[in-house]
């Protein structure tokens, strides 16, 4: 497993639903950009070639549905990653005042 993922699981364990709510927003965006272009691609079966091609806007791009998802995929893992990190920032700093005394345990 990936050090920074087993890092955040075990600092997020104490916030298992805020971690459970990201990794269910990050399959939602996956699943919406599959759906978004398999509408599309189904399009193009169903309307003829210039009907779809006026309706996506390809503008002659074969790639253009991977493409798409994967700046979907891009953009969603990296949000996650800036949220892993967070967590991981703030248990340190809980950690560091629990064992100073300020904070209760």
């Amino acid at each position: 497993m990936f050090p920074l993922l087993r890092l955040s699981l075990q600092e997020m364990g104490k916030s298992r639903q805020s971690f459970v709510a990201v990794v269910m927003a990050w399959m939602m965006i996956q699943t919406g950009s599959l759906i978004y272009e398999l509408f599309e691609w189904l399009l193009t079966i169903v309307m003829t070639a210039e009907e779809a091609d006026y309706y996506n806007g390809q503008q002659g791009d074969m790639w253009d549905a991977q493409k798409d998802m994967a700046l979907a995929l891009v953009g969603s893992t990296g949000m996650f990653l800036v949220y892993a990190v967070r967590s991981l920032i703030e248990g340190a700093n809980r950690t560091k005042l629990e064992m100073k005394g300020y904070i209760a345990a």
